[in-house]
């Protein structure tokens, strides 16, 4: 699972994250409130405000090495998370 979280109010609609394959998750309407966060799960569920869910079936990210980024609904990279060599 990826958690998000923001010191000030955002609304994701239209945001993008999407790792280096390009397997990208589009957020809908989800807001996070000042000091809140949202947590966005690989796997299937029913979701909420905070929980949400790409549906993906197979793991996103590898094991050794890989990167996710979050980009606002104009393309602009806002956070990468790097790991591995």
């Amino acid at each position: 699972y990826i958690v998000l979280a923001s010191e000030e109010t955002v609304n994701l609609s239209g945001w993008t994250i999407a790792d280096n394959s390009g397997t990208v998750y589009t957020f809908g309407d989800v807001v996070i409130p000042a000091g809140g966060r949202a947590t966005l799960y690989i796997g299937s569920g029913i979701p909420t405000s905070t929980r949400l869910y790409w549906n993906l079936s197979a793991p996103l990210l590898g094991n050794d090495a890989d990167a996710v980024t979050l980009r606002d609904p104009e393309g602009k990279a806002v956070a990468v998370y790097r790991w591995g060599p």
